[in-house]
């Protein structure tokens, strides 16, 4: 039919359901879950059991699960969401003292981090039963806030994901880590707190001269929903229509995807919107 089809991976999270202790946790999966035979892997922050990235025979773990991926499905490539610390709340003490880092603990996660992407990086492009098959990233869309430490950063004042996941993605697109970063930039034209032509205008200068293509990840799951303010509410399809315009007329971004598919499948406008401006 056409379709490219890309796995989409969360590369640590074990449990999404919540669990007050941890034996819980653990209790709830299977014998030949690798977190069961080794549970000192894992993190439990939230009453959720998370891999902890620190430990490098994790990192190993999630390279050789990308790696079968890659070798035994015919997919075009791999996509990793979001999620790497869920926060800096995450109980990787020991870890950190036994790892000898001389790093401080936030450059030392961050280091963790960068390690994972390289191997899995390595994984895909060394496995790929598909010609072309690509590794890419969707962060969360704010790098950095620019400000007196972040000078680079963008214009923005919301959620960094570099200090609140540790995932510093832009050293991914610097030293070709990945194939394509597509980051959610799931606020409107206009945004108080993170403008999305802001945030399209300053993603396209992060991979501007290098080999890594930018795709702009837009909240097609806000259309329709008061929560998120008037301009989703009454006229989502809209602004989507004007963020996709926008997009066409900056230089190196590659294209746009929309979270999620069921908000296109089930909305004849956003589809014939979308449909006219892919042709």
């Amino acid at each position: 039919r056409g379709i490219s089809v890309v796995a989409w991976v969360n590369p640590l999270r074990v449990t999404l359901k919540a669990f007050q202790t941890r034996e819980q946790a653990l209790a709830s999966l299977s014998a030949s879950s690798p977190a069961s035979q080794h549970p000192e892997y894992c993190a439990f922050p939230g009453g959720r059991l998370w891999l902890d990235p620190g430990y490098p025979e994790v990192r190993e773990l999630v390279a050789e699960g990308i790696a079968e991926i890659a070798r035994d499905y015919p997919v075009d490539g791999v996509l990793f969401d979001d999620y790497f610390y869920p926060s800096a709340q995450f109980d990787d003490a020991a870890v950190y003292q036994a790892s000898g880092s001389n790093l401080p603990l936030a450059d030392w996660r961050r280091d963790n981090v960068n390690q994972l992407v390289q191997a899995v990086n390595t994984a895909v492009h060394q496995n790929a039963m598909q010609t072309g098959c690509r590794f890419g990233i969707s962060p969360s869309g704010i790098w950095r806030n620019r400000g007196a430490i972040a000078f680079t950063g963008s214009a923005t004042h919301g959620s960094e994901h570099y200090s609140s996941s540790y995932a510093d993605s832009v050293t991914w697109i610097k030293n070709g880590w990945i194939d394509y970063i597509c980051p959610q930039i799931y606020w409107q034209i206009g945004d108080t707190a993170a403008d999305f032509q802001t945030l399209a205008n300053w993603w396209s200068h992060q991979v501007r001269g290098t080999d890594v293509q930018l795709v702009l990840g837009l909240a097609a799951y806000k259309i329709g929903d008061s929560q998120y303010g008037d301009v989703w509410a009454n006229d989502g399809c809209g602004e989507i229509g004007r963020q996709l315009d926008l997009a066409a007329g900056i230089q190196d971004i590659d294209g746009c995807a929309l979270f999620s598919y069921q908000n296109l499948r089930g909305n004849d406008t956003l589809f014939q919107t979308v449909q006219e401006r892919w042709k």
